[in-house]
């Protein structure tokens, strides 16, 4: 929903949801949806370039375009809650 030319995809792998379960957190795709959506957040983690969706994104100037970027930060690392910028 919203401007597709400016969504930022952001991964979380299996090997962090069991990492955050082992610390007690439900990075699930539940547990993240109640705990994150509609709220501002910040997302740490790596920085990925996915040559697979060069063809999709905005600043490529693509033919299928649902996302902003090709990069991507995979695998996220850390969530946190914020405030509206």
């Amino acid at each position: 929903e919203g401007d597709k030319t400016k969504l930022l995809v952001v991964e979380v792998t299996p090997r962090f949801r069991q990492l955050m379960k082992d610390k007690g957190l439900d990075w699930s795709n539940r547990g993240l949806r109640d705990s994150f959506l509609g709220r501002w957040v910040i997302v740490r983690g790596w920085v990925f370039y996915d040559a697979m969706h060069d063809d999709e994104s905005a600043s490529s100037g693509g033919s299928r375009i649902w996302r902003g970027s090709p990069w991507e930060i995979h695998p996220v690392t850390h969530i946190e809650i914020t405030v509206r910028p």
